[in-house]
């Protein structure tokens, strides 16, 4: 194992915990944090709660991608991807608790103030563990490494693991476009009521959790790099990466 992986992680470990250290006891992690979290979270702590959870089930898939290929980076990525999780949900749970019980904050302005705090920490944990991986990658080049050969397609669109072709994959996006069609015209009856409020961003999340992992398998299939998932996930500017999926033929890899 090179030299240089724990002194990384273990470095990594103590800014993730001292960022979490300045949220919980400050209720202020810097400016960088701060506009981050106002950027995930435009103004309703509802659609940041669904911000919170689409980030971290992108890096999910994004550490699954990076580590399938190598069998050290596969084991060595619970060090990283369960701690900055696990964070996210103290800065979360035990900051709204301490601000609203402990400071004698508005409950509402509590889950405002922590919800947008843990997106930007949960930004900055990800993108630097995702880095960190890359780093480790570079340098380890003596690992076995699985081939592409060994990824099967299986067409299941609710799982990040395989490949999807391309007439799977537009049934699917078809249905999820459908579908959201369908839950803007029930969800139009019903603004402005507490169901309204729960399951419009519950059904958001799933139907980006199941386009996510469909344009996951998707790229794998293509062979293109998994990191384009980064620019999918951006509204709009992901229409860059979305489009051609539906036209790039499937590579075949000489087994």
């Amino acid at each position: 194992m090179n030299k240089l992986i724990i002194p990384a992680i273990s470095i990594k470990s103590i800014v993730s915990i001292f960022i979490t250290y300045l949220i919980l006891f400050n209720g202020n992690a810097g400016s960088l944090i701060h506009y981050i979290g106002n950027f995930l979270v435009p103004g309703n702590y509802i659609i940041g709660l669904v911000s919170l959870v689409n980030i971290t089930l992108l890096y999910i898939v994004m550490m699954h991608n990076l580590t399938f290929h190598n069998m050290l980076l596969k084991n060595l990525k619970y060090f990283l991807l369960i701690p900055d999780i696990v964070l996210v949900i103290i800065n979360l749970l035990l900051g709204i608790y301490i601000g609203a019980v402990h400071n004698h904050m508005p409950l509402a302005d509590a889950q405002s103030k922590f919800i947008t705090l843990a997106c930007g920490s949960a930004f900055v944990y990800y993108v630097i563990s995702i880095i960190l991986m890359l780093f480790i990658s570079k340098t380890q080049n003596n690992i076995k490494n699985i081939s592409d050969s060994e990824i099967k397609n299986n067409n299941n669109p609710l799982s990040f693991s395989g490949k999807i072709g391309r007439k799977p994959y537009f049934i699917t996006k078809f249905f999820i476009l459908i579908t959201c069609f369908m839950v803007n015209v029930i969800a139009s009856a019903y603004q402005n009521t507490e169901l309204f409020m729960i399951l419009f961003p519950f059904s958001y999340f799933i139907f980006f959790a199941i386009g996510l992992f469909a344009a996951n398998k998707r790229l794998k299939d293509i062979s293109w790099n998994p990191l384009l998932l980064i620019i999918w996930s951006i509204p709009f500017l992901g229409l860059t990466i979305g489009v051609p999926l539906f036209f790039v033929k499937t590579k075949q890899i000489n087994k």
